[in-house]
């Protein structure tokens, strides 16, 4: 079985805090010297503007042949022709020096002011964490591959800066094939040479690495100012890679997005909420039920934080869906269909469970007579809400 790169970001705890010298490191949230990209102006604006309408295309054009393959998006009169997956790799990837080249400056830093013993701790143990993800890379296929490292990168700080749930390994894959394809038509990585396409891999892995285990260790031990500070080199990370605010940049946002498609929602559907207080589900059917205009003005194809009982849960189209409890007084029902993310986190819903979710609303999209196997005899007005990740 191949390693999954979600494993190796997984195991970086056990290996940053097995020691006391690691633990007792004066970790900093300041890594900013230790970058040198000239790419990040391009990454952002693919991110901004191709990257989710790349993967739309393929995802329309899987939909229709119904093949499982890669699926080659056809380019428009307009376009360049399609790079060949020969040269997509070609441009992604590096002729390794063989040997760690910001390991030790990295080091360098975060030991600054320990013994030569600590200082030598941790320079093995950033090692070994640079060695592991390059063994899960290669197990994937993607042996010295920046458009890889830079995903997992913006995937994984992108998480914790957010505050949003992490992407299933295939999503990572998909975003990267996407992003590689974007990156070779582009010409984003050609001034590079070898050795500065390597520098910006592994400082990428490392601070990605250095964020996630510290922002969780910091999580399971309760300790909020220590989250601020892995939340803060997370942030840095995500601006250093794409040149943007780190708040701009937020790929399960786009999974969401990508859920909604059928439904032609915004790719940044704006928060209506100030609060961090989710709003009670029975709050939106009411007002859709009580002035439906007003209701669309106020809800509509906006991103919402709600919370509520789950009612059942079904399959539909392909999509898990979960029908929220229904008052008796409403007259309507409310289905909310998640990101495909979110797969596994649906699967452990149980009948009656009270939730929290952030959705797209859509808004009424028609009557629903029939449930399951139970006619309800009349149609009963269906509030959709798309794209939904459970908090």
């Amino acid at each position: 079985m191949k390693k999954k790169i979600a494993f190796i970001f997984g195991t970086v705890i056990v290996f940053l805090f097995c020691s006391a010298a690691i633990t007792n490191a004066q970790w900093k949230d300041n890594m900013g010297g230790n970058w040198n990209n000239p790419t990040s102006a391009s990454i952002g604006n693919i991110i901004n503007d191709q990257l989710w309408n790349r993967m739309r295309a393929k995802a329309r054009a899987r939909a229709k042949s119904g093949a499982t393959a890669t699926i080659e998006v056809p380019t428009t009169p307009t376009e360049a022709p399609r790079k060949t997956p020969a040269q997509i790799d070609a441009a992604v990837r590096f002729r390794s020096t063989g040997t760690q080249l910001r390991t030790q400056a990295i080091a360098d830093e975060l030991s600054a002011g320990g013994t030569p013993e600590s200082k030598k701790q941790i320079f093995a143990t950033l090692s070994t964490l640079l060695t592991e993800y390059e063994k899960a890379a290669r197990a994937q296929g993607k042996p010295n591959d920046l458009a890889l490292a830079i995903t997992a990168a913006l995937v994984y700080t992108g998480s914790i800066y957010n505050g949003t749930p992490e992407l299933e390994d295939s999503r990572i894959m998909e975003i990267r094939n996407a992003l590689a394809e974007l990156a070779a038509e582009d010409g984003i990585f050609t001034s590079m040479t070898d050795r500065q396409k390597q520098e910006l891999y592994e400082t990428a892995v490392i601070s990605t690495m250095l964020a996630k285990a510290g922002y969780e260790e910091a999580k399971k031990a309760g300790d909020a100012a220590s989250m601020a500070i892995y939340r803060n080199l997370a942030g840095q990370t995500l601006q250093a890679l794409s040149g943007m605010p780190p708040e701009k940049v937020n790929l399960a946002a786009g999974e969401q997005a990508a859920a909604a498609d059928s439904f032609n929602e915004p790719v940044a559907a704006p928060f209506i909420q100030s609060s961090a207080a989710p709003i009670e589900h029975w709050v939106i059917l009411r007002a859709y039920r009580d002035n439906q205009v007003a209701a669309e003005e106020q809800y509509g194809g906006k991103r919402v934080r709600i919370t509520g009982p789950v009612d059942y849960i079904l399959v539909e189209n392909g999509k898990q869906v979960a029908r929220m409890g229904v008052p008796a007084w409403s007259g309507l029902q409310m289905f909310c269909i998640f990101a495909s993310s979110q797969k596994t986190a649906v699967a452990n819903l149980v009948v009656n469970q009270t939730v929290v979710m952030e959705c797209i609303v859509r808004g009424d999209t028609g009557g629903v007579r029939r449930v399951g196997n139970v006619d309800l005899g009349s149609s009963v007005g269906r509030i959709t809400l798309n794209g939904c990740v459970l908090k």
